[in-house]
């Protein structure tokens, strides 16, 4: 049994100060089989002993004991990066590997069954009212790039994923059967986006989920999953998958909605004109795609 399962069987019997480093372990696996117990307990507001306590605590003999139960399995539960990360390569060798990661990401994304999807993810968005983004911490990036590309062809979108969770529970709170909820899920999966995503789903909110694998939380919570093959040889996670199938989603959109686009331009350029006749706006060309 490994460390991880080991921390899920045994959770409810430790105590206030144990949980704390149980629950950075399991967020922070990939880097806590690398860390120092001083590093682990400077981490964690704890001291050196109660760490060696907690690994006692599990199952293992001592804290070595326990960081080397992490090391064996990273090949099962995480990206090369905590395999490559840690040691330097010359350039090109960086060079040739991320041109490889790069194009067996880019080949995978047609090996998923996202056609499907990717239809599916059309039907979704263009009989919704009103298009709400989720992600968390880097995830954001891509849910403020889904936004500006959608708005641009005339859908009525707002991303919270880079409010504040008091700013996200105010958004989400207006979010009804006739929105549909687009979430961003990539290891390491956060807990505010699958919490917030399951409370969507146990209130009959449709889902559409971009993520990495099929049968990752998010995915398996979501109405309609497009796959993104996201795997990197250092980083944590390759978006460029990710913004490839937006492009094609935003596409596959336009060329069944442009009606919708048209009528967005039309109000643009509308309103455009009014506040160049203000003098507030030059009339630059505007493109909206």
């Amino acid at each position: 049994m490994d460390v991880l399962e080991q921390i899920k069987n045994q959770y409810d019997t430790l105590s206030k100060t144990q949980k704390k480093i149980a629950d950075y372990i399991q967020q922070h696996t990939n880097t806590c089989c690398f860390a120092s117990l001083k590093e682990i307990a400077a981490a964690t507001g704890t001291t050196e002993a109660t760490v060696i306590k907690f690994s006692k605590m599990i199952g293992y003999a001592s804290f070595q004991d326990m960081r080397n139960q992490l090391k064996e399995r990273t090949p099962d539960w995480t990206t090369p990066i905590t395999t490559e990360a840690f040691s330097d390569l010359p350039f090109q060798e960086l060079f040739r590997r991320n041109k490889t990661q790069q194009e067996e990401n880019f080949a995978a994304l047609w090996k998923t069954g996202n056609e499907k999807s990717v239809k599916d993810a059309v039907e979704l968005l263009q009989n919704a009212k009103k298009i709400y983004c989720v992600a968390c911490d880097f995830s954001s990036a891509l849910s403020q790039y889904f936004y500006a590309r959608f708005t641009r062809l005339g859908l009525n979108i707002e991303d919270v994923g880079s409010k504040s969770t008091t700013e996200i529970l105010h958004s989400l709170a207006f979010a009804d059967e006739k929105d549909i909820i687009v979430v961003f899920s990539f290891a390491e999966y956060s807990k505010m986006t699958l919490a917030i995503e399951e409370y969507m789903s146990v209130n009959r909110i449709k889902i559409l989920c971009f993520s990495d694998n099929e049968s990752s939380p998010a995915s398996l919570m979501a109405d309609v999953s497009v796959v993104c093959s996201t795997r990197h040889f250092i980083l944590l996670n390759s978006m460029m998958s990710v913004i490839i199938l937006i492009d094609l989603l935003a596409v596959a959109f336009f060329n069944e909605n442009k009606a919708v686009f048209i009528n967005h331009k039309r109000k643009l350029d509308k309103m455009q004109r009014y506040l160049f006749e203000k003098k507030v706006m030059p009339l630059d060309r505007m493109d909206p795609l």
